[in-house]
């Protein structure tokens, strides 16, 4: 049992004692013995398309414990973790190449390894990173700028694709990109996009949210959360965390050490979003080696619009004045315009039955009061959720066809 290899970020002693007493089952289930196991810390497996029709499939799943059942937390067909046990998997390319999932309650969340034959790993990874592709072949672009989304993906995907030709020159694969523009503006759709690119090459991604800064630092563990994906998405963070004259000035001069990264040798890109201007922001904070590249969205104009309203459904596009709606919509968001096709549709389906372009620009118009009446910015706040899937761990399940599109917050 000594020569089981376990590769885990971080863990604790009692919860890998634990799993090492249960390895006699989980390697009867994949029909070999304790010595011939391989153990990973399944967050850092590319396991997006679990969440889709692309998952593998379920073969058995039992308790943690002999004797005891699989703890069922949420619906089976729930596209995240569904509860607490050991899930028995055959691949969805090759129903030969069977592996285990490990999900047990850890010290702050749930822990989930992923256990698999020796020799095995690799032929799975690969067929995960081909899974990942198919799962997330059928992107729309996001309407943007001219020659904005190459940009982006050049300083991000790209960047970390060509890393072998950039370390030639001795440049660090480690980039700042920081998106900015008022709300409602495509920051997230991007963000979105930039993920299902990640995935699509099995680039391990995540989300950071202010919450996960503020438990790292009271951890003293900003260095771990600053690399813990290749490419980690800042969800709309206060940049004030990041400015020494503002707030806890303590807690941003960590931060910006960890941005610094003294002890990480690994490929890093690190995507920043924020509603506030360069001119507010501590020059610490946006200098080069920290913020590489800087990007403003703006407020679409009339041929980003016609774009948009161009992958509308056709049932819409033909029940509507399209030259009326984007005359209509001028110095809207794009979550504005898109909030115009919300209230087309609820008149469709929940009103009169008709596609009514005034009624739903009449909606907006009071609902837009309403939120100024009481103080509100902005029609519609963006919200960056994942995939893990930010870090969301466990035994995903096929998801319904409503769940077959990826949600921000990934795995």
């Amino acid at each position: 049992m000594e020569d089981v290899r376990v590769t885990a970020q971080e863990t604790t002693q009692s919860l890998l004692s634990e799993m090492k007493r249960q390895l006699p089952r989980i390697a009867s289930m994949l029909q070999t013995n304790i010595d011939e196991l391989h153990v990973i810390d399944y967050s850092w497996f590319p396991r997006e398309y679990m969440s889709t029709k692309f998952r593998d499939k379920i073969v058995s799943k039992t308790g943690v414990l002999p004797n005891l059942p699989h703890i069922q937390r949420r619906r089976l067909q729930y596209p995240g973790q569904v509860g607490i046990g050991i899930y028995f998997y055959e691949n969805h390319l090759d129903k030969n190449l069977k592996y285990c999932l490990y999900c047990c309650r850890g010290t702050y969340s749930d822990e989930v390894y992923l256990i698999v034959p020796k020799g095995k790993l690799l032929r799975l990874k690969r067929n995960a990173i081909a899974l990942n592709k198919l799962a997330n072949a059928l992107t729309t672009p996001p309407v943007l700028a001219e020659g904005m989304l190459d940009n982006i993906v050049q300083n991000t995907v790209g960047f970390l694709l060509k890393a072998k030709k950039i370390e030639r020159y001795g440049v660090k694969i480690k980039r700042g990109v920081l998106l900015m523009g008022e709300p409602g503006n495509g920051k997230t759709m991007l963000c979105r996009h930039i993920q299902k690119l990640c995935s699509q090459n099995g680039i391990n991604w995540g989300v950071i949210t202010s919450a996960d800064i503020d438990q790292a630092y009271g951890e003293k563990t900003l260095n771990d959360l600053f690399t813990a994906y290749t490419v980690s998405f800042f969800d709309d963070i206060d940049i004030q965390y990041m400015d020494r004259s503002k707030g806890n000035g303590k807690m941003a001069c960590s931060l910006l050490t960890a941005m610094d990264g003294m002890f990480d040798g690994g490929h890093l890109v690190r995507v920043f979003t924020t509603n506030e201007e360069i001119k507010d922001m501590d020059s610490a904070f946006t200098r080069p080696g920290r913020i590489d590249k800087i990007m403003t969205l703006q407020k679409p104009d009339e041929g980003m619009r016609i774009r948009l309203v161009d992958i509308w459904p056709e049932e819409i596009r033909d029940n509507i004045d399209i030259d009326d709606c984007i005359k209509r919509s001028s110095e809207y968001s794009f979550a504005e315009l898109e909030a115009i096709r919300t209230f087309l549709v609820t008149n469709k389906v929940l009103g009169d039955g008709s596609w009514d372009l005034d009624s739903a620009f009449r909606e907006f118009d009071s609902r837009k009061d309403e939120n100024q009446k009481r103080g509100i910015c902005g029609f519609q706040g963006e919200s960056m959720g994942s995939s893990n899937q930010n870090m969301t761990q466990g035994p995903p399940v096929e998801a319904t066809p409503q769940q077959d599109e990826s949600e921000w917050k990934k795995k």
